[in-house]
């Protein structure tokens, strides 16, 4: 686990690095309320600009940050899964 939020943790950010550079990571909102989850990309071990990131659950490319910091809205208890390159 990268990080936490909240005093009863309702955010947290997840990565692992993969084969070939690549690193998938994975934004978790676990509160009762939407809520915006940030992840900083070199928090998540990514050198530099990304090439892609590329929401694997939607199948869809996601634009790439252009503020080093990955970011989404989440309903409750949502998440987003991204592959990023």
């Amino acid at each position: 686990q990268l990080k936490s939020e909240g005093g009863a943790q309702t955010a947290s950010c997840w990565y692992k690095k993969m084969s070939g550079g690549a690193t998938a990571a994975i934004l978790l909102n676990t509160g009762a309320n939407a809520a915006t989850i940030t992840c900083s990309l070199s928090d998540l071990m990514v050198a530099g600009k990304p090439k892609s990131v590329r929401d694997l659950w939607k199948k869809a490319a996601v634009p790439v940050p252009a503020d080093g910091k990955l970011s989404a809205k989440l309903e409750s208890h949502d998440h987003m899964f991204v592959l990023i390159k």
